[in-house]
């Protein structure tokens, strides 16, 4: 019997943060501190990183240069 496939949807994470120079994002789906994924800064100082997540909720928070901030 084939394994059924759980559907993930795209979900882009934003901060605005622009003296930041390192903006990481974790949460329950990077295993929080273990795995946080790094955001990319655009020119107008806003970070971002889009992951594919399972459809559900999700508890996040982002680091800027240290400094863990709840969303």
């Amino acid at each position: 019997m084939a394994k059924a496939t759980i559907p993930k949807k795209k979900v882009m994470f934003e901060r605005q943060s622009p003296e930041a120079r390192e903006v990481l994002l974790a949460g329950d789906f990077t295993d929080w501190d273990k795995e946080p994924l790094p955001l990319k800064k655009s020119k107008d100082g806003t970070w971002h990183k889009q992951v594919s997540l399972p459809c559900g909720l999700y508890e996040h928070r982002f680091s800027g240069d240290g400094q863990w901030v709840t969303d």
